[in-house]
Formats: C-alpha cells, structure tokens, sequence
C-alpha cells in the first residue's frame, strides 16, 4: 500500500514486512537497501530479508552501533546471497539501488530505524530524526517522478 509505513528493526517486524510484502506484486530486480544495529540478532534478520531482494546494498546508519556496510556486506555474502554492494553513506546506498533497480525495478529499505532517519529528507518523513523515534516509521513504496514527468524508477517499499 502506497505510503505505508511498518518498523522493520528486529525479526518480529521483519517477519511482519515480509507477509505485507507477500501480497505486492513488487517488479524485478528487488533490490535491497539494509543496515542493521550490530547488537541485533543479525542472522535471522538477514534470513527474512534476503528472499525478500534479488540485489543487496549493504549501508550503516549514522548510529554508533551500526555495523559497518562492509561489515554486512560480509555477513550477507556469508548467507549466500546473490550480488552484493557496500556503499555506506544511506542516501548513495538509496541512489545506487535505484540506479540498480532500473526503470522497471523496486527498492526495500530496512533493517534499521536509524537507517530511515538518516532518510527521512529522502523519503519525506519529515525532520531528520523523526523516524527514528516513531513507531510507525518504516517502509514506504513511491517511485516518485523525475522533473520531465517520467518515473524515477526504483520505486521504493
């Protein structure tokens, strides 16, 4: 559902986005956006959200206890996921799936609230810092339009 926004941070909200995603018809390539708290069962997150993508952007949030993106870039390819990207920074990781995502593709961003926050101009949730302390911050779809009226593509969930 346009603009949805769900707490994807642990396994249980994970488990959660992964039923509400079962019922989109969400265009491939997937890609992934993630960043997750090293102090979160990491595993078993990146078990529910790895199926959920074909691609995986590894980024960290601007929160200390942020693993590194390369540190989850080694945690994902230790899983066995398919193509694996590292680029730190939250709004480059966010360009580069988009980018990756094409025309015809989707964007998931999760795993961290902190990750959304650092978001939160990108994805128009309001003041930097809000989405961090929101219960209902979290995913959202809007593939948004260029300036010449045409999709950006990538449209994000």
């Amino acid at each position: 559902r346009s603009g949805e926004r769900v707490g994807a941070h642990n396994p249980h909200g994970l488990a959660a986005l992964a039923d509400a995603l079962a019922a989109l018809a969400r265009p491939a390539p997937r890609v992934g956006v993630f960043a997750i708290m090293a102090d979160k069962a990491v595993d078993e997150m990146l078990g529910l959200l790895l199926p959920l993508v074909d691609i995986v952007v590894c980024s960290q949030a601007s929160e200390s206890r942020s693993l590194t993106a390369g540190l989850l870039a080694r945690r994902v390819e230790a899983l066995g996921s398919g193509a694996v990207y590292e680029e730190p920074e939250p709004e480059a990781a966010v360009a580069l799936a988009r980018r990756l995502a094409g025309r015809e593709g989707s964007v998931l961003i999760a795993g961290s609230l902190y990750l959304l926050s650092d978001l939160a101009d990108l994805l128009g949730y309001g003041e930097p810092g809000d989405a961090a302390t929101r219960e209902d911050a979290g995913t959202r779809e809007d593939g948004g339009t260029r300036g010449d009226g045409e999709p950006r593509g990538g449209g994000v969930y």
